[in-house]
């Protein structure tokens, strides 16, 4: 898809277990969410290939939605992820 790497994909924003909003617009935000990634203590199994698909978003390689997956599940295994319900 032409382009997709740098519009905005924004599916709203979700609370770290410090408190902080964390908004993962994957697309024109990768090395946002990289960055972010970079920052936690804890990097499993899901934090490897969350940072991987930063980079492979960045190269067109998967879409930014599979991205924003990737890093939702690192979040998860790290205990920063808070549901917005």
């Amino acid at each position: 898809m032409p382009n997709a790497l740098w519009c905005t994909d924004f599916k709203g924003e979700f609370r770290l277990g410090d408190g902080r909003y964390c908004y993962p617009a994957m697309g024109s935000a990768v090395e946002r969410a990289a960055e972010e990634l970079l920052a936690w203590d804890t990097k499993g199994p899901r934090w490897t290939k969350a940072v991987q698909s930063c980079v492979d978003v960045f190269e067109g390689r998967v879409s930014p939605q599979e991205g924003r997956e990737a890093f939702e599940a690192a979040a998860k295994e790290a205990s920063v992820y808070l549901s917005p319900e």
